[in-house]
């Protein structure tokens, strides 16, 4: 298969509750919002409720993440999309609690993709000032506590002292180079088990169903991610994806379950569903082409509204 370069950047960030407050189960939309909610209040200049017609939009910083338009036709199954990707993933805490208690505290995951790194530092101020703006339903405040990012053999190290709002480093990627060498020998049975909700469409239509999870459409939401955010923010150059050929390979012990969960968007005035698949199931077969898009895909997520943290899957070869 043809992987273009893109550079990785993970970080996990922890913060600390200074106070009590109470938050959704689910906390990748709460997290998500008042980030871009404190992230436009923090950067935009004019202070209008719309970027439409801004004339500052190529040097802004708020634009280029949230707001930039598709300029081309060159990737197929984008024609029909408005805004390019996000160039990051915002990871809520794997626990379902719903209250935190002064002096607890909690990580987000924070990845970032090849060119947006320049914006590194504007993220860690966004947070700070997140947790200075509070979250939650009480708008609870939290203080930054540690930055770590995570290198190709899964260690961390520290990046960043919260208390002297310093760099010990610049973050180093990992290259999807990194991936291919680090490799297992590739297994002949995978078990794909999705952390947070996987939402899959189908000519516009959710798939919520366990049944319709086939492995030629996850292969495929695999394919498309990664060679859009290569395309967009790493080599620059589209490479026609290769056919993916899943005659042989199977989805065996599929424990998937619909997770539904809602949020209100102020940008469209109304509620909003995004309800996903939750849980694992188990390729079986021929994973020898695939498996290093399975591999690379986990550190991506795959579907929709990846930008709240859904779509994360881990892999595990030993079963």
């Amino acid at each position: 298969m043809v992987f273009p370069e893109l550079s990785i950047y993970q970080f996990t960030v922890t913060v600390q509750a200074t106070e009590e407050f109470s938050v959704p189960e689910y906390k990748g939309s709460m997290i998500r919002g008042a980030f871009g909610k404190v992230f436009r209040e923090s950067v935009c200049i004019t202070k209008k409720p719309s970027c439409t017609a801004c004339p500052h939009t190529a040097s802004c910083s708020y634009y280029t993440i949230f707001e930039t338009s598709l300029q081309t036709d060159a990737i197929p199954y984008l024609r029909n999309i408005p805004k390019t990707p996000h160039p990051f993933l915002l990871v809520p805490p794997a626990d379902t609690r719903s209250h935190y208690h002064a002096g607890e505290t909690f990580k987000i995951g924070l990845t970032i993709f090849g060119s947006a790194i320049r914006f590194f530092p504007v993220f860690i101020l966004i947070l700070k000032r997140m947790g200075e703006a509070g979250i939650g339903r009480n708008r609870g405040n939290y203080r930054l506590k540690h930055v770590h990012i995570t290198d190709s053999r899964g260690l961390q190290t520290s990046l960043y002292d919260c208390a002297t709002d310093s760099l010990h480093t610049d973050p180093v990627p990992i290259t999807i180079q990194d991936i291919l060498t680090n490799m297992p020998a590739k297994p002949r049975r995978v078990q794909l088990r999705f952390r947070t909700p996987l939402r899959l469409q189908e000519q516009g239509q959710a798939i919520l169903s366990s049944n319709g999870i086939t492995p030629l459409r996850l292969l495929i939401a695999m394919e498309r991610r990664y060679h859009t955010l290569a395309f967009l923010f790493g080599s620059g150059e589209y490479q026609e994806p290769d056919p993916i050929n899943t005659e042989h390979i199977t989805i065996t012990d599929s424990q998937l379950r619909l997770y539904d969960w809602e949020r209100y968007s102020a940008r469209q005035q109304k509620l909003m569903k995004f309800g996903g698949l939750t849980g694992h199931l188990t390729l079986t077969g021929g994973l020898e082409t695939v498996y290093p898009l399975i591999s690379i895909g986990s550190m991506l997520h795959i579907g929709k509204n990846t930008v709240f943290g859904m779509g994360a899957y881990e892999v595990n070869e030993k079963i």
